[in-house]
């Protein structure tokens, strides 16, 4: 056995070459020499071993997040098809179990609905068009006949020069609220363009209804049988948590603009329609849509008389304890079982992250974590009864 001599003099035993871990790493060595207390050299060797499936995995993962990150409008289109599956599945589930194929149901409640929305459109978007363009054309008009108002009330003039940055007269206020008038219409035309990316969501969502029995199946095929049953239950739970908000919200918006348009038609608020459209697309906003959607309405009542507006407030805001005490829980049923401040967390989260669209679209998101939880934990799913109403034609074999 062979030994070496350190610069002491003293004997030592031969090095011994550092063991590798396994093939396939990525090695870093590096070598260090000191002297300890008694002048003796001490040779150190550190030796990091990074396997190469390591390396890999972090590379795929930093390009997935790059990715995620260049796509991120459309993953939100395809969780918004994701959404819309969810929610149009019970209405497909209704025909399949009165006979009809998986593709003519599909076709069946896609085709209706189309036909809904086509004839609402034909209905109310001749005048929609034409109150817009009258908007804008007599905003100046307006704007005198909301000073001409203010101006009988000395205290709420008073107020609104104080409000005004220059210190001058009111009509400075409404010129700076008539600057934005450019960029409400570029935002018009933002929402022209994005026609292409409502067309992929409607074609996505109809290959997802179609083939959403066959994906889950190929996705739940290999899991034991305990597993399948709770990714049923999680897949039902979803689909109720979903659909009950889209339609519940859908009607509490309905709702909301007719109550607008009735109101404002009986009082005489100049383009009624537009601001009944107005308020039933921000009545979609929890928490803050509905008094969003006050503001521009009780301003455009202004330019009719001040008594009118304050009972355009007044009607809104009892119209709005009628809706939290009684439309809206009827509406939702028993769908949204989560508490007002996790509504305001979600909402917050989801503007910050999308804007309008992410504070609509965090509600049902919200509401779903609950069920996913419950899909998820441990323990075997109990069935329920609207199990069989939901299940698929295989799943219901099972």
């Amino acid at each position: 056995m062979s030994e070496t001599t350190d610069n002491a003099g003293n004997d030592k035993p031969p090095s011994e070459a550092p063991k590798s871990r396994g093939r396939g790493a990525f090695r870093f060595s590096r070598t260090t020499e000191s002297a300890d207390e008694s002048e003796h050299a001490v040779l150190t060797i550190t030796e990091i071993e990074v396997p190469w499936r390591t390396i890999i995995r972090l590379v795929m993962a930093a390009a997935l997040i790059f990715l995620f990150l260049q796509l991120w409008t459309q993953v939100v289109i395809v969780f918004i098809a994701i959404i819309f599956t969810l929610a149009l599945d019970p209405a497909v589930h209704r025909l399949e179990r009165r006979g009809w194929s998986r593709g003519r149901a599909v076709f069946g409640v896609v085709g209706g609905l189309v036909l809904v929305l086509a004839t609402l459109i034909g209905i109310i978007a001749p005048p929609l068009v034409e109150q817009g363009a009258n908007l804008v054309n007599n905003l100046p008009d307006y704007a005198d006949d909301l000073s001409a108002v203010i101006e009988r009330y000395p205290t709420i003039d008073e107020w609104i020069d104080e409000v005004s940055a220059e210190g001058g007269d009111s009509n400075s206020l409404f010129e700076r609220i008539m600057s934005f008038v450019p960029s409400l219409l570029s935002f018009g035309a933002g929402l022209l363009s994005g026609i292409v990316s409502l067309f992929f969501l409607f074609v996505l969502t109809i290959y997802l209804l179609i083939d959403g029995p066959r994906l889950f199946e190929s996705y739940t095929a290999r899991l034991d049988p305990v597993q399948r049953a709770r990714f049923k239950r999680l897949r039902i739970e979803l689909t109720k948590v979903v659909s009950g908000y889209i339609f519940g919200q859908a009607l509490v918006s309905g709702c909301f603009g007719i109550f607008t348009f009735i109101t404002l038609t009986i009082i005489g608020t100049p383009e009624p329609l537009l601001f009944a459209v107005l308020a039933a697309l921000l009545g979609a906003i929890p928490m803050v849509g509905a008094t969003i959607a006050t503001i521009p309405v009780v301003l455009m009542t202004l330019t009719v008389s001040l008594p009118a507006a304050a009972l355009v407030l007044a009607l809104f805001i009892l119209y709005q304890q009628i809706e939290n005490n009684f439309i809206a829980p009827r509406a939702f049923k028993n769908t949204l079982k989560i508490s007002s401040l996790a509504v305001l967390i979600a909402v917050a989260f989801g503007s910050a992250l999308y804007g309008v669209l992410g504070a609509m679209l965090a509600l049902p998101v919200a509401a779903a974590l609950p069920a996913l939880i419950r899909g998820l934990r441990a323990g075997v799913p109990v069935p329920m009864p609207e199990d069989d109403l939901l299940s698929w034609p295989a799943e219901a074999e099972e």
